[in-house]
């Protein structure tokens, strides 16, 4: 079996080599050689050397959005790399328990899409001595806004820890969520969910209306 995977092997590739070839490669070795020429059509491409870039960086509107492009392209680059850093740092147990915390509250100030369900599983306190990753990951969580977030932060209103119960109220809060939102806690038999919840709202309360305030002053 191996033999004949191996002997039509090339049959199967090549297609998908030659479409790759004549749909990406091709085109765009010709684009980088017209980029030199001067032409209307490309049968009356004349080469003009590198005039075109000369005439294209005098124009401020086109060297604008190129920095601003290639310096989109590198802090892209810093960011995504160093949150893949910081994620591999926080999977790992052996790291220390300080480094780790870092690690969360840096991946809540630069959301990152694969730490999430790393982010969602600390959030949920299995252990009181480890409290800790779930207070920090319920203020990371605000930065991952969704149903599984939402539930996971409701949850974690009902916890015996006051840290957890408050940075739980305090993201969903910074969500944006409303009291019909959250009813089901404003509503509920837990004394303790309600109230930090209500103090959360009564707190964004005052502060809008102080900002309504200056605004009219």
């Amino acid at each position: 079996m191996e033999k004949a995977i191996k002997r039509y092997l090339p049959i199967f590739v090549l297609p998908t080599l030659a479409a790759f070839i004549i749909g990406f490669i091709a085109p765009f070795i010709m684009g980088v050689g017209l980029s030199f020429c001067e032409f209307t059509t490309v049968k009356d491409a004349k080469f003009v050397g590198i005039s075109n870039y000369v005439k294209a960086f005098q124009d401020t509107i086109f060297r604008h959005s190129f920095w601003y492009t290639a310096l989109f392209a590198i802090v892209s680059l810093i960011v995504i790399n160093v949150c893949a850093f910081a994620l591999a740092l926080l999977q790992n147990t052996a790291t220390d328990d300080e480094v780790r915390y870092a690690c969360i509250r840096y991946l809540g100030r630069y959301p990152y899409g694969p730490a999430y369900d790393t982010l969602l599983d600390l959030a949920e306190c299995r252990n009181d001595a480890r409290w800790e990753y779930a207070a920090i990951a319920s203020t990371a969580l605000c930065a991952y806004p969704g149903g599984e977030t939402i539930e996971r932060l409701k949850r974690n209103l009902y916890s015996r820890n006051w840290y957890i119960r408050f940075n739980a109220s305090k993201s969903l809060e910074r969500m944006g969520l409303t009291y019909l939102d959250l009813i089901d806690v404003m509503e509920g038999h837990d004394r303790y969910a309600t109230e930090i919840l209500r103090y959360r709202f009564d707190i964004r309360n005052l502060t809008q209306k102080e900002a309504e305030q200056e605004c009219t002053s």
